[in-house]
């Protein structure tokens, strides 16, 4: 009996070491190559955003100028040029300053995060 229940425990230890690498080689493969990056021209400006700045400021209803490439401005009162077309707004979405991770990067964090290992296996015990 304890010998079934070591090997049981023991296939399921495997196969969720297994669900992590999976889902680890799967985001390396998520996007295409981008680097070198594409050189950017011209400004654009993200708008109406809850910046998180990193230092624990937070900058409601930010806006951040972006230009050829690079981050110009950050903040609450950035003038945006009338007629200015490259305008995105970003109205009760936040940014943070980080680098952003891939959709199968952010699940598979999530995943762990609510169900690790140790809380997989105790629920497999108790009711297997």
């Amino acid at each position: 009996m304890i010998n079934l229940q070591m090997n049981k425990l023991i296939v399921m230890k495997k196969f969720v070491i297994s669900f992590y690498l999976i889902g680890a080689v799967v985001s390396l493969f998520a996007q295409e190559t981008v680097l070198p990056a594409k050189e950017q021209k011209g400004s654009y400006f993200l708008t109406n955003a809850t910046i998180h700045v990193g230092n624990g400021k937070v900058i409601n209803n930010g806006t951040i100028k972006v230009t050829n490439g690079k981050i110009e401005a950050v903040g609450d009162n950035i003038a945006i040029p009338a007629g200015a077309d490259n305008v995105t707004d970003l109205k009760g979405q936040d940014l943070y300053s980080k680098e952003f991770d891939t959709k199968e990067e952010k699940l598979i964090r999530e995943f762990i995060r609510k169900y690790p290992l140790e809380k997989i296996i105790e629920y497999y015990q108790k009711y297997k």
